[in-house]
């Protein structure tokens, strides 16, 4: 009997120990975390991620949208899919416009074929987009009321102007265009809307406090598209960029 009782004695203190120490593990501030395994982009490619547009990719690697095709054996309005990897570093240099043409500049192959085993496919909402045709921009209009805080300075990583603002306050199209890109796959520009003005030109208005148009939708000039605010940042402003041919270029110089 008195062995009956030790036994029990044993097994009720383990049971006591135990409760304690999950009693003790509920009542703290952490939890399990479980993280996506998201593949690792390879040397010189891009997996593509949902999300992604063919413009978004190229905007993040400073290419012209063309390039990115040409290098990837992509046809106009074909659409990129997750799962897809992209060819974005070569020795490919894109010709540049208005007589400035690289001299022994290394050409890509224009048949080059898609990093990738996962086939593109063809949507009317990318090929509407990537088909597009646009008259060339007659002027451009100031996408947001406020001063500029940071001068367009791209060897110290500025490649447009920061627009100081009040949050919530009204972010334009300066120029008409369809969108492109709409998300926050770039996290350094927080909530970003990529516009297609003209085949050449694309401009990029970033930290927004939200987004008022979606992929696909055609805007006009001075249309509200956003609202500002500081997402990826810590001050309340439009980051606005424009870009000829993928190169970016100081919007002060096309800003009315």
């Amino acid at each position: 009997m008195s062995i009956f009782i030790v036994i029990k004695q044993r097994w009720l203190s383990i049971i006591i120990i135990v409760f304690t120490f999950i009693s003790g593990c509920s009542s703290n501030n952490y939890a399990p975390v479980f993280s996506p395994i998201v593949p690792k982009n390879k040397p010189g490619q891009y997996y593509v991620r949902p999300g992604d547009t063919l413009f978004s990719i190229a905007w993040a690697y400073g290419l012209d949208y063309r390039t990115l095709e040409r290098m990837n054996g992509i046809r106009p309005g074909e659409q990129i899919q997750p799962g897809q990897y992209l060819i974005v570093k070569s020795n490919y240099v894109a010709p540049r416009q208005q007589g400035y043409a690289a001299k022994n500049a290394p050409t890509f192959p224009l048949k080059t074929p898609v990093a990738s085993k996962v086939k593109t496919v063809r949507t009317p909402q990318s090929v509407a987009i990537q088909t597009t045709k646009f008259a060339p921009v007659s002027g451009w209009i100031w996408p947001a009321v406020g001063k500029v805080t940071g001068p367009f300075a791209p060897a110290q990583g500025n490649k447009g102007i920061n627009i100081s603002g009040v949050a919530g306050s009204p972010i334009r199209a300066a120029a008409a265009g369809i969108v492109v890109y709409e998300g926050i796959g770039l996290p350094a520009y927080g909530k970003l809307i990529i516009l297609k003005n003209s085949d050449d030109y694309l401009s990029a208005y970033a930290h927004n406090q939200s987004i008022l148009v979606t992929e696909g939708e055609k805007v006009q000039q001075g249309q509200v598209i956003a609202k500002m605010g500081n997402t990826g940042t810590t001050k309340t402003m439009l980051h606005f960029e424009i870009r000829r041919n993928g190169q970016p270029v100081n919007p002060l110089l096309y800003l009315k």
